[in-house]
């Protein structure tokens, strides 16, 4: 069995760039406080951030299906992914006991998906090293079950 290309390219950097204009967007910056603006810039950033990485584990996967990536180059690439992730998700957690009510739910919600995401690149790695079928049933099952929890906590329609 070989995994599916998912075929999504460059409409997940626009889409990337429209997420964070419309959550930068929301709320008039010139009558929002200093922490109210650092909240914002800190949940677009890491809402483009994940979304992004979403992405781009799964043109990974296209390419290594594509043969475009060895399996070495996609466990590298993975592997640099999970650091920023990590580091990424840390910061976050950081973050998430100094806020309170939708914006504290904002960034557990957030916390969670790149913990999603971080066994997804687990999952592709694991992939790239077997190439068995049951591996890639098992990537496909990871990045699936994701694709709701982002949608819902983006707001993506």
């Amino acid at each position: 069995m070989k995994m599916r290309s998912h075929g999504r390219g460059i409409c997940f950097t626009f889409l990337a760039t429209a997420l964070v204009v419309a959550t930068v967007g929301g709320t008039d910056t010139a009558s929002a406080s200093a922490e109210e603006v650092q909240l914002q810039a800190i949940g677009s950033l890491a809402a483009a951030h994940i979304y992004t990485s979403y992405g781009y584990v799964g043109v990974t996967a296209d390419g290594l299906v594509a043969k475009t990536f060895t399996a070495k180059q996609v466990i590298e690439l993975m592997s640099e992914v999970d650091d920023m992730l990590t580091m990424n998700m840390e910061a976050l957690q950081k973050v998430s006991s100094s806020v309170s009510g939708d914006d504290r739910q904002f960034v557990d919600d957030l916390i969670n998906i790149y913990q999603m995401v971080k066994k997804e690149t687990l999952a592709l790695t694991t992939y790239a090293r077997t190439e068995k079928a049951e591996d890639a049933a098992a990537f496909e099952k990871s990045r699936k079950s994701i694709w709701p929890y982002l949608k819902q906590t983006l707001g993506i329609e």
